[in-house]
């Protein structure tokens, strides 16, 4: 009376096709900018080849809102990626992802829902 090991393999699923996405990017918006904000807005822009391995197309911070624009941050960002208006992410036609990272919850549950309209 043994018992049998599965034999069942394991293994990391594949990036999709550029084909199967009909996106040659994605473009993401970031709503917040505290600790678990900087640190997601340091792995997109540090790591992006390997995101973009992972995904199979590029993954592209486009803008980060936050309640206190000129407040000094931990993270490195570019010049105008800092915004304190959620519509310049909700409103941009551009952004085809909008990541929620807001303290709070009615803040975070009115922009989630203003990006789920949009």
């Amino acid at each position: 009376m043994g018992c049998k090991r599965s034999r069942v393999r394991i293994s990391p699923p594949r990036p999709l096709e550029r084909m199967e996405r009909g996106m040659d990017r994605v473009n993401v918006g970031l709503l917040g900018l505290g600790t678990v904000g900087s640190g997601v807005a340091e792995l997109l822009l540090r790591r992006r080849a390997f995101l973009a391995r992972q995904a199979g197309v590029p993954i592209v911070l486009k803008k980060i809102v936050t309640r206190h624009p000129r407040r000094v941050r931990s993270v490195r960002v570019p010049d105008g990626m800092i915004s304190g208006r959620p519509a310049d992410i909700l409103e941009d036609p551009q952004i085809h992802l909008v990541v929620e990272l807001i303290g709070g919850v009615t803040t975070a549950r009115k922009a989630v829902l203003a990006a789920i309209r949009a």
